[in-house]
């Protein structure tokens, strides 16, 4: 592996928001649970505030009983808040405020400075309980400031008794052996999210050509029909069928054959835009889906495309040139009471009357 490969790896370098999202929603769960279970578990530790100092406890209970509305609150957006940057921005500053409290609640104790130090250690440890789902771009801040923080508030005159040397002897380290843990935990999570991605692809890909197959491809028009429900945008849909495949095949070759679709696969992939979709739904017969797309610009797409493959000259195995052509269908989904259903009958039908009416030619179904 290379140190530029390692590097992206750690820091997360060009993490897609896909990579980002999926990460937050892997471990949510069992981050809203550490901080419900961490709500009760820091108020509960004013038990502690009253034995270090009985006198100083009684002004202490009120900040600690903050904890509970906190952590819960962060719990509650774990369960609820979808995004990952909001989610993040709500569990870092949430924390933070607890902590806040905590310099505040040793300031009212008799030695409660010296004594609580052992506190921050479980600021130390939330990234590795709490956050698994936040980014390095969240957690490096987070563990940093939080480190930090104790001292900046102690500099600036809140925390005069604050023991500067021992928390720096305490804390720091273990900060530093945290990040190094979460360090490791990021590199092993987006490996693991890389090897995941390749089998899917895999799986969600025609060996022959690369393109989508009709397990990828099904679902993204179901996704399409429910864009235009909330969107009212229309989309298309194109049907494709190589013109006497068997013929090319009998004459010129298995292999032949196959180079002829792949060829119309990558010409397909030249002639469409993204999110423009290519799918190969079974032997020499294909499908693209156009969102945002209207019937008639649909139909000035596929007639290109049929142009430019009838164009076409390839040479076969053995060294003849020859040409193929493609018949197509190509329907629209704008209309009222329409269905993924409706919508692939319809493309199909204009791929049939295609290929009974003379072929290479597109033939537009409403």
């Amino acid at each position: 592996m290379s140190r530029k490969s390692v590097y992206s790896d750690i820091f997360e370098v060009g993490a897609s928001g896909d990579y980002l999202q999926k990460r937050m929603d892997d471990f949510r769960s069992i981050s809203a649970f550490m901080f419900f279970v961490g709500a009760p578990f820091t108020a509960g530790l004013w038990e502690w505030d009253h034995f270090t100092d009985p006198v100083g406890a009684a002004n202490t209970l009120g900040l600690r009983l903050l904890f509970l509305p906190v952590f819960l609150g962060i719990g509650l957006a774990f369960k609820f808040v979808r995004d990952y940057r909001l989610m993040s921005y709500i569990a870092v500053g949430g924390v933070v405020i607890t902590e806040v409290l905590l310099v505040e609640i040793f300031g009212r104790l008799d030695k409660g400075m010296l004594l609580g130090i052992g506190g921050y250690m479980f600021y130390c440890m939330v990234p590795m309980v709490g956050f698994l789902g936040l980014s390095l771009r969240f957690t490096v801040p987070y563990s940093l400031t939080c480190a930090a923080l104790p001292h900046v508030i102690a500099t600036l005159g809140f925390a005069p008794d604050f023991p500067h040397l021992q928390y720096a002897v305490l804390i720091w380290p273990a900060t530093v052996m945290t990040l190094v843990g979460y360090f490791a935990t990021t590199m092993n999570y987006r490996r693991r999210y890389e090897s995941e991605r390749q089998l899917q692809r895999a799986s969600d890909s025609d060996p022959m050509t690369g393109v989508a197959n009709r397990r990828a491809f099904m679902p993204l028009l179901d996704q399409e029909a429910a864009r235009f429900a909330s969107s009212g945008r229309s989309f298309s849909l194109v049907m494709l069928d190589i013109d006497h495949f068997k013929s090319v095949n009998d004459t010129h070759g298995h292999r032949t054959g196959d180079r002829v679709i792949c060829k119309l696969a990558e010409l397909c992939r030249e002639v469409v835009q993204q999110p423009d979709t290519v799918a190969r739904l079974g032997g020499e017969e294909f499908a693209i889906l156009l969102p945002n797309t209207d019937l008639v610009t649909a139909t000035s797409l596929a007639e290109r495309l049929r142009k430019l493959i009838e164009e076409l000259t390839l040479t076969s195995e053995d060294g003849v040139e020859f040409r193929f052509t493609v018949s197509m269908g190509v329907a629209g989904y704008d209309g009222e009471g329409a269905s993924v259903e409706r919508l692939m009958s319809a493309a199909d039908r204009g791929l049939y009357q295609a290929k009974h009416s003379g072929r290479n030619r597109v033939l537009t179904m409403d």
